[in-house]
């Protein structure tokens, strides 16, 4: 990186240790003080180094700018600040550190007004150091089995965590067996991919390769040495190109071309048709550069271009047809390769051009009264919108979040259309910035969107002195609605009517279409006198309870609002996403209607009666064996299966009053449960039982009936029946069972389970 030379020529730099700041050059003559402008403007570059194993800040890591007397040490933060940097410039870095790989970066500092660099612009980025603590052993074999002793085998580490994070080649010698073990070698928590190579080998001596190279990967973890085991190839021999100044697909201008090769080759002049061994053509126009070769080595050659026939900026092609040592310079067998390369300038100016005006919106606008910059939880398809930059000829897009992602992760490219305002939609980012809660902007994340160009010679812009568009959720939560979390089968609605001596709960899950805040709260508002006491827990990030608390003997039907909560980003449910409904409730009017008295079963409230020596009634225990049954105990009224038959009427009656109902919008119901028992007695043909409950009068006259029974195994439920006709009056509820022929005695029963007129106020949630 030769650019960060030019910079470097005029300063002179004191660092102090341990994080410190570099002490600024000796201002001038006071009488200029206030007027002279900087000739090379000055400003700060900061740099935090990370160990990628840990994700910690790295202590007393030395940084160095190559080429210049820079250097300092990073603090207890991984942080080092170099001061008095000449901006518009770019700059190398080397970062060194016992016990990790020696990586390097560049980075520029831009900053300007016009055409006016600016004093005091600020840069900063991070790098992250791979501890160098992994090992690998294993064996190199040849095709036939046996070992392939003084095998040269390497790791080139460029290859694995990339060029600007590691700068360490290790390699070692296989020993007799065939044995070696490489250290020193780069590790993470996730594992680093590691190609293992073993170079070409010559078996017998000859100076010429017998085996190709070849390699096999080992994934490397802290403390787990990785193991492998390597054979060449009988059918992979042959000249390969193992080393060059134009890997990277670049040179310089003036430059020479240099290549390394595997086995040695004829460096002889060669004779005949196809006796042209390197040709340089220009791309652009296809026309043909005058180049010189020499063979330096019988491995190694280097190709020279005649003097300034290269130019910068423009991609050339070289093709080369060269002879093995081993073949006959007049022969056919050759070896043929063809390289591609740009040239870049000597002394490569830095490109700083930023693109102007970006602009981030939805692909997908969100209904409603939004704009195009309005982001919900879920949205992750993006508009990219920005005025190009003055010699890019394509770009990259970043993101990065503040979660998952703080550095720049790239999204994609963008290519140059050569329009006033360039445009690229639906993009999407990458899975990483989805997790925990499958959408990129649940939870509060926000994420930065920033463009950098590329010139023609692959020089980016400094992606950190790019402005960035942040985007985060704006759009308010709704909520998705109220459920009756106490629900049962048998209690399916709410009953906020509590007829007990001790308080009771009724607890509401209310869900939101996003990960809520759980620091905030709902309020539970409510047209009841006395209103229940109500309060708030996050059951999940997504859905709460709210729980309410009835008072003995208090009623808690009414209307009600619920309001409150936010998301994750801040956003507050908006008034108008209110929870409005009413609470239902039920006032028992009948006494006794399950037939349980404290520990014991008994009628209680109900008066029997029975006719022509009907059974008396009783209340029995259920046993919780009868289907259908909701109480332990139930009223049982004829003759039981199994004891004597009988003959007459068993009833039981309970006289309840129905206030009046004028302009309240309730109603009364009556809901009950019964099964009934009929077997015939064969010693008394004809004998049958009729079974019923009605409403009438005081008086006994009939106002309607409720339920007739017929023979049944388990439980039936009747209603709910609305008796709301004869509010203000009082009524008579009756159950009995008769015998038809009252002269047969037979075996006839109901049994009566949980009986109620109830007044009930409805509601909605």
């Amino acid at each position: 990186m030769k650019r960060v030379l030019a910079a470097l020529a005029a300063a002179s730099w004191l660092v102090a240790c341990g994080g410190g700041t570099t002490t600024p050059p000796p201002t001038g003559p006071t009488q200029y003080d206030q007027t002279q402008k900087p000739v090379s403007p000055k400003g700060s570059i900061i740099v935090r180094v990370v160990d990628v194993g840990t994700a910690s800040p790295l202590e007393g890591v030395t940084v160095k700018v190559p080429g210049s007397d820079i250097v300092g040490t990073t603090n207890a933060d991984g942080i080092f600040k170099f001061d008095n940097m000449v901006v518009n410039s770019t700059y190398m870095f080397i970062f060194e550190k016992a016990g990790y790989l020696r990586a390097r970066t560049s980075t520029s500092i831009s900053g300007s007004a016009g055409n006016s660099p600016l004093e005091n612009s600020t840069t900063t980025f991070s790098i992250d150091l791979y501890p160098a603590n992994g090992s690998v052993s294993g064996f190199v074999f040849l095709p036939n089995g046996n070992p392939a002793p003084n095998a040269t085998v390497y790791v080139d580490q460029r290859n694995n965590i990339g060029s600007s994070a590691g700068e360490s080649i290790v390699s070692a010698t296989t020993g007799m067996d065939g044995s070696f073990t490489l250290m020193g070698l780069a590790t993470a928590p996730t594992g680093v991919s590691t190609r293992v190579y073993a170079r070409w080998y010559d078996e017998n001596g000859d100076m010429q390769a017998d085996y190709a190279s070849t390699s096999s990967f080992v994934t490397l973890f802290p403390g787990q040495p990785g193991r492998v085991f390597i054979t060449y190839s009988a059918s992979s021999i042959g000249q390969q190109i193992i080393a060059s100044n134009v890997f990277d697909g670049q040179i310089a201008a003036g430059e020479d071309l240099q290549f390394t090769f595997a086995l040695p080759l004829f460096t002889g002049t060669l004779q005949g048709m196809g006796a042209t061994p390197w040709t340089l053509s220009q791309v652009s126009n296809g026309n043909s550069v005058p180049v010189e070769g020499t063979f330096m080595s019988a491995t190694e050659l280097r190709v020279k271009p005649a003097l300034n026939s290269l130019r910068e900026g423009e991609r050339y092609t070289l093709t080369l047809a060269l002879r093995n040592a081993s073949t006959n310079q007049g022969t056919n067998s050759q070896f043929n390769a063809t390289i591609s390369f740009q040239v870049r300038p000597a002394m490569v100016m830095p490109f700083t051009a930023q693109v102007s005006g970006l602009t981030v919106t939805n692909s997908n606008p969100i209904a409603g009264p939004f704009g195009p910059t309005a982001f919900d939880f879920s949205s992750n398809t993006f508009t990219i919108a920005f005025s190009p930059a003055a010699g890019a000829v394509r770009y990259e897009l970043y993101a990065r979040d503040t979660r998952n992602n703080p550095n720049y992760v790239l999204v994609q490219p963008i290519a140059a259309t050569g329009a006033p305002r360039i445009e690229t939609t639906f993009v999407s980012l990458p899975g990483t910035f989805n997790a925990p809660f499958s959408q990129p902007l649940a939870g509060g994340n926000r994420v930065n969107f920033a463009v950098v160009g590329i010139d023609a010679y692959g020089t980016r812009a400094p992606l950190m002195a790019a402005t960035p568009v942040e985007v985060r959720d704006t759009v308010p939560p709704t909520a998705g609605g109220v459920v009756y979390a106490n629900a049962t089968p048998s209690n399916p609605t709410v009953d906020a009517i509590n007829d007990t001596s001790a308080p009771a709960t009724i607890r509401l899950r209310i869900t939101y279409s996003e990960p809520m805040d759980p620091a905030s709260m709902v309020t539970y508002t409510t047209t009841a006198s006395p209103a229940p006491m109500s309060a708030w827990n996050w059951e999940s990030s997504t859905a709460g309870i709210l729980t309410l608390t009835i008072g003995a003997n208090n009623d808690a039907s009414g209307s009600f609002a619920i309001r409150g909560g936010r998301d994750a980003a801040g956003n507050d449910i908006v008034r108008a996403g209110d929870l409005v409904g009413s609470l239902t409730g039920r006032r028992e009017l009948l006494a006794n209607g399950d037939f349980q008295m404290g520990a014991t079963c008994g009628l209680g409230s109900w008066t029997p009666s029975t006719l022509n020596s009907g059974p008396a009634p009783a209340a029995v225990n259920n046993n919780g064996a009868i289907a259908g049954s909701t109480s332990p105990c139930a009223a049982v009224l004829g003759s039981i299966p199994g004891g004597a038959p009988g003959v007459g009427r068993s009833r039981i009656v309970q006289d309840v009053t129905l206030a009046s109902l004028m302009g309240t919008g309730h109603r009364y119901e009556f809901t009950g449960r019964h099964r009934t028992v009929n077997v015939v007695n064969n010693a008394a043909p004809g004998a049958s039982y009729s079974f019923g409950c009605r409403v009438t009068t005081p008086a006994d006259v009939l106002v309607q009936p409720l339920f007739n029974g017929n023979p049944n195994a388990g439980y039936l439920t009747s209603g709910p029946i609305d008796l709301s006709a004869q509010a203000g009056n009082s009524i008579r509820i009756q159950c009995e069972t008769d015998n038809v022929n009252m002269m047969a005695p037979g075996f006839g029963a109901m049994y009566l389970d949980e009986l109620s007129v109830a007044l009930v106020k409805p509601g909605t949630l």
